[in-house]
C-alpha cells in the first residue's frame, strides 16, 4: 500500500514526539554521547532552593565522568526532569573540575569550566512522568575536556519560586555500583555524596582538532610519456609534521607506496615524489591518478583528494609525396602517424634525432638528388613544453620540409616545356 507524502510526514512527526515524551535522547548527527548513565529511574533528588543553598535543601546535584581517550568539547548534557506542583524559575547545566576520589566522593572543585543556557521549569512533565531536557552549551562555553581526565556535570537551579509542595526533581537510580562514578549534590552550604545513588544523565561532544594540517602548491611537472614527473606538495600545520603517502593507479590498479617521513617537522615540508612514466606508447591518453596523503601531530590526518592528468607523447606524423620516398635509417615510411614517447632525445622512444633520407623525386625537381639527401632534425628543440601532445610533420609538403608536393613542382616544369614547344612550334610555322 502506498502512503500518500503528506500522512508519511505526519507519522514520522508524530513518531518524533513520542520518542520525546518518553524520555529516550535525540542527538545531533554531529555530536558523539561521550559518557551516560541511562536507565529506568527509580528515585528523584528534589529541587526546592536557588543555588547555592545555605540550608537543608538541595540547589544543585550531578554526577561525575571520565572525558575521553581523544580531545572533545562539550556541547550538550541531558538529564532526567519533571515537576512538582507548579514551580517557577529555571535551571541550567555546569561542569567542573572534580576533586576527590573518583566513584567514592567525587565532587566539584573550583569556579564552573562552562555554563549552558536556561530551561524554564514550566516546560517541565508532571511527576510521575520523566522525561529528558537537553542543555546547550553556546560557542564560548563548549569547553575543550582534557584527555581521560575526571570532571563533575551538575544540574543548578539558576532562578524561581520553589516550596515543599511546588519544586522540580531530578530523577536518578538507587543503586549501588551500577556506575562507575558516582551522585554528588549541593545543600547547607557545601557539596555531600549519597553513595547509594547515581544520576541518570547523558553528556555530548564534538571532537576537537587540536592540531591543523593543510596543503598548497599541489603540481606534477610532466605528462608525457618517456619522462620522470615529479609529483609536489606543500603541508603546513600548527603542531609537528610527521609522514606521507603516495599513490597512484599508473600499473591500472591503485598502488599506495610506503610511508616516508618529511625531512624536517617544522612547517612548511614538502612531499616530493619522483615516478618514471615509462615508454609503453599503449598508455598514450591513459588518465593517471594520483594522491597524497599526509599525517603531522596527534595523529592529525589530510590528504590532496585525487589529482589527474592525461599521459601524452609526441605523434609523429609522415608525409611522403606519389613520387618520392622516405627512409628514417634505411627503413621506407609511407604516410602515417606514429606515436613516441619522449625524453631528452626521443632516440630510446624509437623516434631518431637525425638520419632521415629523402630520394627518387622526380628528376629536375628541387628535391631530386642522386644520392639520399640526408635531414638532420634537432628534435630537442621541440621539447620546450610536455604538458600536451606534440605533433610533428616530417616530409615533403603538409606543413613539413618545403611548402609543396613535389608534383607541384613536376607539372609546373610539364607546362613550362609544353610553353616553350608551343612558342617554337608558332616561330616555325611563321618562317615557313
Amino acid at each position: 500500500m502506498k502512503f500518500p507524502k503528506f500522512c508519511l510526514f505526519s507519522f514520522l512527526l508524530f513518531l518524533l514526539v513520542v520518542v520525546g515524551f518518553m524520555g529516550l535522547p535525540i542527538v545531533g548527527a554531529s555530536d558523539t554521547e561521550i559518557a551516560s548513565y541511562d536507565v529506568s529511574v527509580n528515585t528523584g533528588f528534589n529541587f526546592r532552593r536557588v543555588f547555592p543553598s545555605n540550608d537543608g535543601y538541595y540547589s544543585a546535584v550531578g554526577e561525575t565522568f571520565i572525558s575521553p581517550s581523544s580531545l572533545y568539547k562539550i556541547t550538550s548534557v541531558k538529564f532526567s526532569l519533571c515537576n512538582i506542583g507548579s514551580p517557577t524559575g529555571m535551571l541550567d547545566a555546569r561542569l567542573y573540575l572534580m576533586g576527590g576520589t573518583y566513584g567514592v566522593n567525587g565532587t566539584p572543585t573550583g569556579s564552573a569550566l562552562a555554563y549552558s543556557g536556561l530551561i524554564n521549569v514550566s516546560s517541565l512533565g508532571v511527576y510521575p512522568t520523566y522525561s529528558f531536557q537537553e542543555f546547550i552549551f553556546n560557542a564560548t562555553n563548549q569547553y575543550i575536556l582534557s584527555v581521560s581526565t575526571a570532571y563533575c556535570i551538575v544540574c543548578c537551579v539558576y532562578s524561581g519560586s520553589y516550596s515543599s509542595s511546588n519544586y522540580v526533581m531530578c530523577g536518578g537510580k538507587g543503586t549501588t555500583g551500577a556506575y562507575a562514578g558516582n551522585e554528588f549534590h549541593y545543600f547547607g552550604g557545601a557539596w555531600a555524596v549519597l553513595s547509594s545513588c547515581d544520576l541518570v544523565f547523558y553528556v555530548y561532544g564534538l571532537i576537537y582538532d587540536v592540531y591543523s594540517l593543510s596543503y598548497s602548491d599541489i603540481s606534477s611537472n610532466s605528462t608525457m610519456l618517456g619522462s620522470v614527473a615529479n609529483f609536489s606538495v606543500s603541508w603546513s600545520s600548527n603542531g609537528t609534521l610527521s609522514s606521507f603517502v603516495f599513490g597512484w593507479n599508473f600499473s591500472g590498479s591503485w598502488v599506495d607506496d610506503g610511508s616516508v617521513n618529511f625531512a624536517g617537522s617544522s612547517s612548511p615540508q614538502w612531499s616530493n615524489v619522483s615516478k618514471s612514466l615509462g615508454e609503453n606508447v599503449s598508455m598514450w591518453h591513459f588518465v593517471v591518478l594520483w594522491r597524497v596523503n599526509a599525517t603531522g601531530q596527534g595523529g592529525k590526518v589530510n590528504d590532496t583528494g585525487l589529482q589527474s592528468f592525461v599521459l601524452s607523447a609526441v605523434v609523429v606524423t609522415y608525409y611522403v609525396p606519389d613520387l618520392g620516398v622516405l627512409n628514417v635509417n634505411g627503413s621506407s615510411v609511407s604516410n602515417s602517424s606514429v606515436v613516441y614517447a619522449c625524453n631528452s632525445s626521443l632516440v630510446v622512444g624509437g623516434l631518431p634525432s637525425s638520419g632521415y633520407a629523402f630520394y627518387n623525386f622526380t628528376r629536375g625537381s628541387t628535391y631530386f638528388n642522386s644520392n639520399p639527401a640526408t635531414v638532420t632534425f634537432p628534435v630537442s628543440n621541440f621539447m620546450t613544453d610536455v604538458s600536451y601532445d606534440l605533433t610533428l610533420v616530417l616530409g615533403v609538403g603538409g606543413g613539413g620540409y618545403g611548402e609543396g608536393d613535389l608534383s607541384d613542382y613536376f607539372w609546373f616544369g610539364v607546362l613550362l616545356c609544353v610553353v616553350v614547344l608551343e612558342f617554337v612550334l608558332i616561330l616555325y610555322r611563321r618562317k615557313f
